[in-house]
């Protein structure tokens, strides 16, 4: 963010001297171009309409709501972005399955703690129906890879284990971890395992 300032005053004056190479000035109109496209009414409108979609059968969140979500974080940036929409007035939480780079080798055991500890509070889960698709989906922005700890046949293994409650099944869409015995029983191995 410091070096934006900086950034925009170079390209601007790259724009304007004459003397700047041909290629300079393309690519500065280039990357406007793309920045301009990215940030678009009509982009950022989609993006914040698909995440209301997702959200709104899970209205109303009883108190102390988390929701988990894997790939593309539309609903957090919906929460970020739009604080005033009356999704954004019920008390929930975003959080992802994992954080990306961040001590990924065990993402079971901190979910598992996670979600443990909602439970004790009286807080409800929700987890992203995606963590149940054999395959991630292009608009998902999943890369197999980029982390070398999270796959996402893991993942999909994972979930398989848990109970859910998904009502009436969407394709993208968010279920229910229910605070069932065998849901405890099985975060809770994972929240004492020193393995992922």
């Amino acid at each position: 963010m410091p070096v934006y300032p900086f950034l925009f005053l170079a390209m601007a004056l790259c724009m304007v001297m004459p003397q700047a190479p041909r290629t300079a000035r393309i690519a500065v109109f280039f990357l406007m171009i793309v920045n301009l496209v990215s940030a678009s009414a009509i982009r950022v409108h989609d993006e914040e309409d698909k995440a209301v979609q997702r959200l709104k059968p899970l209205l109303p969140l009883p108190p102390h709501s988390l929701i988990f979500v894997v790939g593309d974080n539309t609903v957090a940036r919906f929460r970020l972005n739009v604080p005033f929409h009356e999704i954004n007035e019920s008390d929930f939480e975003t959080a992802g399955v994992f954080t990306p780079m961040i001590n990924t080798a065990f993402w079971k055991r901190d979910f598992a703690n996670r979600v443990l500890a909602e439970w004790k509070r009286g807080g409800g889960i929700w987890v992203t129906t995606r963590v149940w698709a054999q395959r991630p989906r292009r608009e998902w922005n999943w890369v197999e890879g980029d982390d070398p700890d999270v796959k996402w046949k893991d993942i999909v293994e994972f979930f398989k284990l848990l109970e859910h409650d998904d009502g009436a099944p969407r394709e993208d869409g968010f279920a229910l971890l229910p605070r069932s015995a065998r849901n405890h029983d099985i975060l809770g191995s994972f929240a004492n395992s020193t393995k992922n």
